[in-house]
């Protein structure tokens, strides 16, 4: 795989009001703390990253996807207070895995949600402090990402 791909969106600029999250000097939440993952997310060959970005005008975080070289899709934004950059991170799954869903558990479902997910390429997980952790997943037929949550 080239790194080609990699270089140009760490090169591109970021959106327009928007800035790479500061550092915390105080994390209790976890250990190690990721606001950028690398994969490709949408199974096409080319290495994506999905990167999660603060707004500079108020307390916002929001989740970037850049699918290869392509501009920055906005897909979701999180309102943050206080210590919300302490709740509030991603990592990549690996694809080539099949898990129950909260829906599967039969815990709670939203219309709409899948009782199991197939991850048939890494996948972002948005990861919240003792609280829910979800998966963006890309959608082949309709090539969008659709959030699944996980757990509780």
């Amino acid at each position: 795989m080239s790194a080609l791909p990699l270089l140009i969106v760490l090169l591109a600029a970021l959106p327009d009001g928007w800035r790479e999250p500061r550092p915390l000097k105080d994390n209790s939440c976890a250990k190690e703390t990721s606001y950028e993952v690398h994969g490709d997310l949408d199974g096409d060959g080319i290495e994506d990253t999905a990167r999660l970005l603060a707004r500079k005008d108020r307390q916002m975080l929001a989740l970037f996807v850049w699918l290869g070289t392509q501009p920055p899709m906005l897909i979701e934004s999180f309102g943050v207070y206080d210590d919300g950059l302490h709740r509030l991170s991603i990592g990549l799954q690996p694809g080539g895995f099949t898990f129950p869903t909260w829906c599967g558990r039969a815990e709670y479902c939203e219309e709409g949600q899948p009782a199991w997910v197939k991850l048939e390429h890494p996948t972002v997980a948005l990861i919240t402090c003792e609280a829910s952790m979800s998966y963006l997943q890309w959608r082949p037929k309709t090539k969008k990402f659709r959030w699944v949550l996980m757990s509780d």
